[in-house]
């Protein structure tokens, strides 16, 4: 009985190995290679930003064809509008800043815009530049220090959003100025409102 096992033990032993190394001379079939994705230039996946041009009749802003009081200023990435501007805004500047009073002979005059950022992502209001030309200014530049309804623009404008505020500028009683406006370095673009 013991001699019967060995053969069967065998015989088992060489049908495993047979098939173990029959299954091992096969190869998987091939997985198709990958296509290799063609070679182009990147394409950005959106559009760029073309900043709007200023319409086609509009003044150039320069000194001899200023744009006018409630004229859309295209500027950059900004439409710009000189709402309203008060030449002697005295009154109603001291009566919002108690104490603030301008020197003897000048005047608080303040410039009312809106601000509306056309294109090109969102941008800060304050990129907009808004000064005052002409000889008899104190500065040019609004007062950071005083105020009225509403503070002057601010704060951070997505495409098609506006801010309308007011600057409170302090010039030389009865001067005749122009407001310009403009856009970090370019040439500033000059309003006449009166």
């Amino acid at each position: 009985m013991n001699r019967r096992r060995p053969w069967r033990l065998g015989v088992a032993l060489l049908l495993g190995v047979a098939l173990f190394t029959s299954g091992c001379g096969t190869t998987a079939p091939a997985e198709p290679e990958a296509a290799e994705p063609e070679s182009s230039e990147a394409v950005p996946s959106e559009p760029a930003e073309v900043c709007p041009d200023p319409l086609a009749d509009a003044p150039t802003g320069a000194v001899d064809d200023p744009f006018a009081l409630g004229d859309e200023i295209v500027v950059e990435c900004f439409t710009v509008t000189v709402d309203a501007v008060e030449r002697d805004a005295t009154e109603a500047v001291t009566a919002a800043n108690p104490g603030a009073e301008p020197a003897a002979g000048n005047v608080y005059m303040t410039v009312t815009v809106t601000i509306t950022r056309s294109a090109g992502g969102a941008a800060e209001a304050s990129e907009v530049e808004v000064a005052l030309g002409g000889s008899q200014t104190t500065s040019g530049e609004p007062s950071p220090d005083l105020a009225v309804d509403p503070a002057p623009p601010s704060g951070t404008l997505d495409e098609g959003q506006s801010v309308t505020g007011t600057y409170v500028y302090e010039m030389s009683g009865g001067a005749s100025t122009s407001v310009e406006i403009a856009v970090g370095a370019m040439t500033p673009l000059n309003v006449l409102p009166y």
